[in-house]
């Protein structure tokens, strides 16, 4: 859901599991293809953040305590999903829901690897934890992502772009952001609701 995986009231499509599916693919099994799930199903809100486990010949993704689905893998041996002894990280110490990953966050240790390890700490740092991960657990893709730069009413940089235009304005956040992400935002001027993607920088691009 980065990973990341993601937090939605909206609930899930068929198309969004096969998006978070491809996204594990690419990072922990390269060269395995998800198969696509059955498009006429859609999946309700989950309220925290999507599971993503290995399964005989797939993947799990599950909202815990709730509903699951299973997506077939193909290109991809058998034993490219069993735990091998492998390097990986794991936290070095307590880390909050919501707490920016840092260097001394984090250390390698040796152990049973699972497909969701990482041993990348750039695929962990400036990220924040979607859940409270204990000291010494190892930190599953699941367990993270994008860091949030932009709070609830925070004043913001609005900016934007057309065709043959580039505004830029300030304005006020609506609800927390992620970069990446897609927020609504007030224009104080105008009293106009505008809704765009947060950047890396904390601004909200409006395209039009």
């Amino acid at each position: 859901m980065m990973f990341l995986l993601v937090l939605t009231f909206a609930g899930f499509t068929a198309g969004d599991i096969d998006m978070l599916a491809r996204d594990w693919a690419a990072r922990s099994a390269p060269g395995a293809v998800p198969v696509p799930v059955d498009a006429r199903v859609t999946y309700p809100p989950c309220g925290t953040t999507l599971d993503i486990d290995t399964v005989a010949g797939g993947l799990r993704i599950a909202c815990p305590d709730s509903w699951h689905v299973n997506v077939r893998l193909t290109g991809v041996r058998e034993k490219a999903t069993v735990p091998q002894d492998a390097r990986h990280l794991v936290a070095a110490r307590a880390i909050a829901r919501g707490e920016t990953i840092g260097a001394a966050d984090i250390e390698a240790v040796r152990g049973r690897w699972h497909p969701t390890y990482t041993d990348d700490a750039a695929v962990l740092i400036g990220r924040q934890a979607a859940r409270t991960i204990r000291p010494g657990q190892p930190i599953r893709f699941h367990m993270i992502e994008a860091a949030t730069v932009v709070r609830r009413r925070d004043p913001v940089d609005i900016v934007a772009s057309g065709p043959g235009f580039h505004v830029s304005m300030g304005g006020t956040a609506r609800q927390d952001g992620q970069a990446g992400g897609r927020i609504d935002v007030v224009n104080p001027s105008s009293g106009r609701t505008l809704t765009g993607a947060v950047t890396e920088t904390g601004e909200i691009s409006v395209r039009r």
